[in-house]
């Protein structure tokens, strides 16, 4: 851990269940770490203490700034500056924002104060139109001030010099997975249980991975589905699996912890997705479970979605499809069932392709190493 890097970690919500990715950045990222919390908005008003930011101590700048008269002040002037005190008086050198939303809402704050700004871009935040549209010229003032973006994949690094972030700028660098945590599986003497986790949302179409399922159970009816998660479209991807008659097949079991989601994964043939991007325009980063899955040894049955791309390698660890494609999917599922040791070879190539690429360890080790190197652009101190 390099102790002299002391980074700021500033989240929209402490308790957000399925953003294991944010937990981990907390708890494992190689350096002082400190954190602030938005509480379910982009600007941080708690501390990891669980102190509220504007009830800290009063800070000596904000004494300054009531000397002025109280009409020239605005609330978004007495935020900033109490994020300020609180980075300063801290000793961070940078802040990593979680989530496009958040690094524009602390944007001016981190500029007036002198801290190097690094922004990590997950999903929605780069893709959703409504979110790109709401934060259109936040956008634009922050991939000018902020010393660094960072994508989970290929593709959201194009979007985003795109949507106008200096090349130069973005980076890609995925999550990464505990390889050590997500090991053990034996697709090829497993039974033909298929696994999905993720939250029951558009982008992950649910209901279209159910759709595909129907058509593997007329060909193969010993097969089955275990589906993790919960979300908005949970219900009523139940009621379709019984409409379809398929409800003795497909197993909803919500939300379960990391440990256990590990566990099924060592019993199972496959993991199955298929990501979309629907009408809002919304997108995938880089699927953790596809990542978690490959790191156990399984094959991957999914979408060519975004950074999903980057992790299944089509016909080497796994099989793609194209979005919607119901049919394609299920003849990818077909294969596996009816070919356990192809399952076995895949999932053997998928575990090499993650450790090598996407190890929890190297890709934390890139981003601290990333945002190292935007400090002395910042301050203007030798490297």
């Amino acid at each position: 851990m390099n102790k002299n890097l002391k980074i700021c970690i500033i989240t929209p919500d402490k308790d957000m269940y399925s953003e294991t990715f944010i937990k981990a950045h907390i708890t494992l990222l190689p350096a002082d770490i400190r954190v602030l919390y938005g509480n379910g908005g982009a600007f941080p008003v708690m501390t990891d203490q669980g102190r509220p930011l504007m009830e800290l101590p009063f800070p000596r700048k904000l004494q300054r700034i009531f000397r002025k008269k109280i009409s020239q002040l605005s609330e978004d002037d007495l935020k900033d500056e109490a994020l300020i005190q609180f980075l300063i008086e801290s000793g961070v050198d940078a802040v990593l924002a979680e989530y496009g939303p958040t690094g524009s809402a602390v944007n001016r704050a981190c500029r007036r104060g002198g801290i190097p700004l690094v922004t990590h871009f997950h999903g929605y935040d780069a893709y959703e139109y409504e979110t790109l549209e709401l934060h259109k010229k936040d956008y634009a003032q922050m991939f000018q001030d902020a010393a660094a973006f960072i994508t989970v994949s290929r593709e959201m690094r194009r979007q985003l010099i795109g949507l106008g972030a200096p090349e130069e700028k973005v980076y890609y660098n995925p999550c990464g997975v505990d390889t050590s945590v997500f090991d053990g599986a034996r697709p090829e003497q497993s039974a033909p249980v298929f696994i999905s986790v993720g939250r029951f949302v558009d982008k992950k179409a649910p209901h279209l991975l159910i759709l595909s399922f129907e058509k593997v159970l007329r060909a193969f009816p010993e097969a089955e589905l275990v589906m993790i998660g919960n979300g908005p479209l949970w219900d009523s991807s139940r009621q379709m699996a019984r409409a379809l008659g398929i409800e003795e097949r497909v197993k909803f079991l919500g939300n379960q912890p990391h440990e256990q989601v590990a566990g099924f994964m060592r019993k199972v043939r496959a993991l199955v997705q298929h990501s979309i991007r629907p009408d809002s325009g919304d997108s995938e980063g880089t699927p953790v479970a596809v990542m978690e899955a490959g790191a156990a040894g399984l094959p991957v049955v999914a979408t060519r979605h975004a950074g999903i791309k980057d992790v299944v390698i089509e016909g080497e660890t796994g099989f793609l499809v194209d979005e919607r494609d119901i049919n394609g999917m299920a003849e990818k599922i077909l294969m596996l069932c009816r070919d356990p040791r192809l399952a076995g070879r895949l999932g053997q190539a998928a575990r090499t392709q993650v450790i090598e690429n996407f190890n929890q360890t190297k890709c934390f080790a890139s981003l601290v190493d990333i945002i190292s190197r935007q400090i002395p652009a910042k301050t203007g101190t030798a490297v």
